[in-house]
């Protein structure tokens, strides 16, 4: 059982071309779950595989990675995705909420409770995966950031990626959170670890 994970700042433009780059240099496949929410609909729409345009991306569809040869996604429940079982890696789109860059979190769990057999089994295809797309994205990133907690002011070094993107985004003033909120703030220093 193993899990793989990063965390990581990167505007949108960003990540919708390294998306591209990395579907089509890796041969993987990237597919967006989408959450409606309407007064006549509520749940999951289908799966669907990413046309490669960045206006597919709007709305903040759930986005999974997959190294091509995929089964015919219409077979699989969007409400039942599990990606250790699919060997599939996930990704958040990076959102600006509140006026604040939130953090995402590229990562992969390679097992699954199965509720038939009352086990946990495992795929080790999504770690594989998440290894091949982390050595073509991390040269866009430096990391080491200071994360300040907003309520005591107590701040430490951690191991958290920035992209070019990001820098200039946090020097023009912009702010660097997580998803939701959250007590901290990230901090690019002024010399990089």
């Amino acid at each position: 059982m193993a899990t793989r994970t990063r965390l990581v700042f990167l505007t949108f433009p960003e990540f919708a071309e390294w998306l591209r780059e990395t579907t089509r240099e890796l041969d993987y496949e990237a597919i967006l779950r989408r959450f409606q929410r309407s007064p006549t609909k509520w749940g999951y729409l289908p799966l669907e595989r990413w046309d490669g345009r960045d206006e597919s991306l709007a709305g903040n569809p759930q986005v999974y990675l997959t190294a091509s040869g995929l089964p015919d996604l219409a077979t699989i429940p969007p409400n039942q995705v599990i990606p250790g079982k699919l060997g599939w890696m996930q990704l958040a789109v990076p959102q600006v909420e509140n006026g604040c860059l939130c953090m995402i979190q590229p990562g992969v769990k390679s097992d699954w409770y199965e509720s038939e057999t009352r086990r946990i089994l495992e795929n080790p295809t999504a770690i594989k995966v998440f290894e091949r797309f982390w050595r073509k994205w991390k040269k866009h990133f430096t990391m080491g950031m200071i994360v300040r907690d907003r309520v005591t002011g107590a701040e430490g070094r951690y191991s958290v990626g920035y992209s070019a993107g990001t820098a200039e985004w946090f020097q023009s003033g912009g702010c660097l959170r997580e998803s939701g909120g959250g007590n901290n703030e990230y901090i690019i220093p002024s010399k990089p670890s």
